[in-house]
């Protein structure tokens, strides 16, 4: 697989591995098969372009999705890419996830989904909720027929926290992962309260106070 498309070195100035690296230290080498590597982002609004992105691309529209195999067994995996548009959730985005949990569904073989998200895509308006939806309708399909096991590695806000939350196993990460329906800047502007991000939805919040992280790990290693 050629690598060059994929942005590693913006991830790494973060200090944290590639949605693309995320995924090959889960699957057995040289198992992953890529899909819908060609999907973008839809264009809408004022000339075909979508409000405020202008010429910009989305490659694979922010999440890549494929299978592969974990210990000779298949599996379908994604991972989000904060690195295209923060791993925000388009209606391609969330449309190419439930097509995934799909296919899931059809081999009968567990997703692993990785979560980097800061939820909905505010340059496609309420056409993003449309992934979204299709999205958490077939997590919850899924649900009792697959297991569903989700890594919140990285600042995951509404639809993948959404996503998470109807998995059967999710995995947090000390000072990386926060799961929130919004960030700490809308806690400050409406309630007046300051607090960080790691304070809504850190890992030692999910870990031992709302139930949600099953799981809970001191690095992405």
């Amino acid at each position: 697989m050629e690598l060059e498309r994929y942005d590693l070195e913006k991830q790494h100035r973060k200090e944290k591995l590639h949605a693309i690296e995320r995924i090959f230290a889960i699957v057995d080498e040289n198992t992953f098969q890529e899909i819908k590597s060609d999907v973008s982002h839809i264009e809408m609004g004022l000339n075909g372009k979508s409000f405020g992105m202008g010429d910009s691309k989305t490659p694979y529209d922010g999440v890549i999705t494929g299978f592969g195999e974990v210990h000779g067994k298949q599996v379908c995996v994604y991972a989000q890419d904060f690195t295209v548009m923060g791993g925000s959730i388009g209606e391609r985005h969330g449309k190419k996830i439930a097509e995934l949990v799909q296919m899931a569904i059809r081999c009968r073989c567990p997703l692993i989904g990785i979560n980097d998200s800061g939820g909905a895509r505010i340059h496609e308006g309420m056409r993003s909720l449309v992934g979204t939806g299709e999205m958490l309708y077939y997590n919850s399909m899924a649900s009792g027929y697959i297991p569903q096991f989700i890594i919140c590695a990285g600042p995951c806000a509404g639809g993948s926290v959404y996503s998470a939350a109807l998995s059967d196993f999710v995995y947090v990460i000390d000072d990386v992962t926060t799961m929130s329906l919004t960030g700490f800047r809308v806690v400050k502007n409406v309630l007046n309260q300051q607090v960080t991000n790691q304070d809504l939805g850190g890992a030692d919040v999910h870990a031992n106070f709302s139930g949600v992280a099953h799981f809970r790990h001191g690095s992405e290693a």
